[in-house]
């Protein structure tokens, strides 16, 4: 009887280690398809952060810097109020 006992005991752990076997392979698979999409969503981030950052110093090489925008706004402005000097020049009377 201590014998049909124990070979029941064990019968039952065995099932349950089993049982446990079984959940666990099930989530590792499960975690092996998410690592996967995890790892094919991380390719397209860094992807994307390559051609931002490319693209970032596309800008920044081709863009003229702030203080030359002021520069050139100053200097048209210079030469359209001459212009516009040389134009009253021919407006006034006497000449």
């Amino acid at each position: 009887m201590q014998d049909d006992t124990s070979f029941q005991r064990l019968e039952k752990k065995v099932g349950e280690a089993i049982s446990m076997i079984q959940i666990l392979r099930t989530e590792r698979d499960e975690l092996a398809v998410r690592r996967q999409e995890l790892a094919d969503q991380m390719r397209a981030l860094e992807d994307n952060n390559q051609k931002l950052e490319q693209e970032l110093e596309r800008v920044r090489t081709d863009s003229v810097p702030r203080e030359d925008l002021e520069q050139r706004k100053a200097e048209i402005q210079r030469r359209v109020a001459a212009l516009l000097d040389r134009f009253d020049e021919l407006n006034e009377p006497g000449q």
